[in-house]
């Protein structure tokens, strides 16, 4: 079944069928990504999927194809990002080992040459330089494939070149020699950092060189050579981390600006004073961040970025407080709606009668966006979706107890819809002079309520026209009672 926003743009002249199509994209990526999430699961990764569906559900819920657009496009950026972040990684690690392999047999193949061992190094060359390509080109499961590949071929190359017991003394020479070389260049690159994970690989390193120690006492070459090599990947491993966290400090400082960015936007404006106070240091801490990151002091302004984000959370918890009685009854009237549509089900879906079938699609959507903004904290709107879900609800068990009952004339209804029209436009208008967005929602929803009325008349379906055109005309109520409030 289509969402409710979907189905209103059917009666539109605008055509949501490009939308419809980049939607579909946007579920490839995000199955995707949820693939990804379980072979590399970080809450990181879980964390943006869980933000590429909220925008997705925006867009599919947007009242206007403009911002179903936008959504759209948050979201496509979101999940190109995290589809990134989730191979880097990986595929970063699957070149170094195959750089490294491809390193040892390239000089194992200067000392004692063989052909089938070059012609398969070869091959895992050109295949190293297709999937960096593939990468490049955002093709992330062939760059993988093809790293495979090349890993394999050099590993086979490897085996061919093991008849050669000989050059065991060199080969260790030179695995101690880089051991030492990649050492000196790690512990440099630490030298006054606090990184745990990368202090904790140069632990790894060095035990690891204590047992290629023991090894060589015990005369066993292979095994010293063995532990050198693991001592080696680990060291290549530190060094990558370091200096990609060097290169990557701008990208972190974006992202964290970003995230507190659209925190900042997607908070309440009309606060409580406690509240609003905590709101406007946060505002305060997120523009230092900002100020940070243009005098390129990319470090500082991602820890203050997160420091907004604290005091951000905080003002959520504290207006939370405040809520939890006003909670517990929308909770539960959410509930009585949802039994009561749970009651009707049956002989609303089993009838011919099309407008029924109209009334109890309508309620059971907007039952559904009301949940989803109370999950959300957005008491507002899911209040406001609650009452046109509990109208058409509430009259769709009057229909069904009383089928065939007359309705109302074309002409009032017509009328009425003109009447609520003119009385829009002119809140509409004081709304923008006083400049209360937090009534824009009402406005919206009041105007999607008399599109919907204006097309059941069409269809000649009265009485959701008419119910509609009531909830229109409460939402408008409501919207002149705040402006006349607020401007006493």
């Amino acid at each position: 079944m289509l969402s409710w926003a979907v189905w209103s743009w059917a009666q539109h002249p605008v055509s949501p069928r490009d939308t419809r199509q980049w939607l579909q994209q946007l579920d490839q990526k995000l199955e995707f990504l949820r693939e990804l999430s379980k072979v590399f699961p970080t809450p990181k990764l879980l964390d943006v999927i869980h933000k590429i569906e909220y925008h997705r559900n925006l867009a599919v819920q947007a009242n206007n194809k403009q911002e179903a657009v936008r959504q759209l496009q948050i979201a496509h950026k979101l999940a190109d990002i995290a589809i990134k972040m989730a191979l880097d990684g990986p595929v970063q690690r699957l070149r170094e080992n195959l750089d490294e392999l491809i390193r040892q047999v390239e000089k194992k193949l200067q000392q004692h040459f063989n052909a089938e061992a070059e012609r398969l190094l070869h091959k895992a060359k050109d295949n190293r330089k297709l999937a960096i390509t593939a990468y490049k080109n955002q093709n992330y499961r062939k760059a993988v494939e093809l790293f495979r590949v090349a890993i394999f071929l050099v590993q086979k190359t490897q085996t061919i070149l093991k008849g050669h017991p000989t050059a065991l003394t060199s080969t260790l020479d030179e695995e101690k020699a880089n051991f030492k070389d990649l050492l000196q260049k790690a512990q440099r690159l630490l030298d006054g950092k606090r990184d745990v994970v990368e202090r904790d690989l140069l632990r790894q390193a060095l035990a690891q060189q204590q047992k290629a120690e023991r090894s060589l006492a015990r005369n066993d070459i292979k095994g010293a050579i063995n532990h050198y090599r693991w001592a080696t990947r680990l060291l290549l491993r530190i060094i990558s981390m370091v200096e990609k966290a060097e290169q990557n400090m701008q990208q972190i400082a974006a992202n964290e600006l970003q995230l507190t960015r659209e925190l900042l936007q997607a908070g309440e404006k009309d606060l409580s004073p406690s509240v609003s106070r905590i709101y406007k240091k946060a505002e305060q801490v997120y523009r230092d961040a900002e100020i940070a990151f243009q005098n390129r002091k990319y470090s500082q302004a991602a820890k203050k970025a997160q420091v907004a984000r604290r005091l951000l959370h905080r003002s959520t918890q504290i207006g939370e407080i405040s809520q939890q009685g006003f909670d517990k009854r929308l909770e539960d009237e959410i509930a009585a709606v949802r039994h009561l549509l749970e009651s009707l089900r049956n002989q609303a879906t089993t009838t011919d009668d099309k407008e029924i079938n109209l009334y109890y699609r309508i309620a059971q959507n907007h039952l559904q966006f009301s949940q989803r903004a109370f999950d959300k904290g957005n008491y507002r709107l899911a209040t406001v979706e609650l009452l046109v879900a509990a109208r058409m609800s509430y009259s769709l068990q009057s229909m069904l107890s009383k089928q065939g009952e007359e309705s109302h004339s074309a002409e009032f209804l017509a009328e009425k819809i003109s009447t609520l029209e003119q009385q829009l436009e002119k809140v509409n208008l004081a709304l923008q002079q006083s400049q209360q967005s937090q009534l824009e929602y009402l406005s919206r929803l009041a105007q999607q309520m008399l599109q919907t009325a204006k097309t059941s008349m069409a269809n000649r379906q009265w009485h959701i026209a008419w119910d509609s055109i009531q909830i229109a005309s409460q939402l408008l109520q409501k919207m002149q009672n705040s402006l006349h409030t607020n401007s006493e």
